[in-house]
């Protein structure tokens, strides 16, 4: 069987179109860099939480760092009933926190469970149900203190 030759110029040509079609596709499944948008910003220094943007990813079909870019935009266009709302919905759905979405750390756990007189398990599963109905301040009193 004659063996066939292949023209480089073509193999250089297929070469370079896989590459920038596997670039492309990186590049589209990348997430925004947070730093540099306005709205994470924003996000970042408001009163809602990492569980916040959670249920709001759930139910807008989103990933946390889109949910809490939302957010930010959602505050800085004035429209923060809207997210009352949607927060709202999102629990009516069934979406749920739990402890790894608090972001407060085992120690904290600890010192409630201690406050609470219940079990440490216990203490995590409060927290994740306080912040998951938007009560955040409940566990900020018992502790003095937001997330870590």
């Amino acid at each position: 069987m004659p063996r066939s030759k292949t023209n480089p110029r073509r193999h250089r040509l297929a070469l370079a179109l896989m590459l920038s079609s596997s670039l492309t596709l990186v590049a589209l499944a990348q997430p925004a860099l947070a730093d540099d948008d306005a709205g994470w910003n924003v996000y970042a220094s408001s009163k809602y939480t990492y569980c916040d943007a959670k249920l709001l990813s759930n139910l807008w079909g989103v990933n946390t760092d889109v949910a809490k870019s939302r957010i930010g935009e959602a505050i800085m266009h004035d429209t923060d009933n809207t997210l009352a709302g949607s927060l709202a919905a999102s629990r009516r759905q069934g979406n749920r926190c739990d402890w790894g979405d608090t972001q407060y750390a085992y120690n904290d756990a600890v010192q409630l469970s201690q406050l609470w007189g219940v079990s440490v398990q216990a203490a995590k599963a409060k927290v994740a149900n306080y912040l998951t109905n938007g009560q955040s301040s409940v566990v900020i009193g018992a502790l003095g203190h937001g997330p870590s």
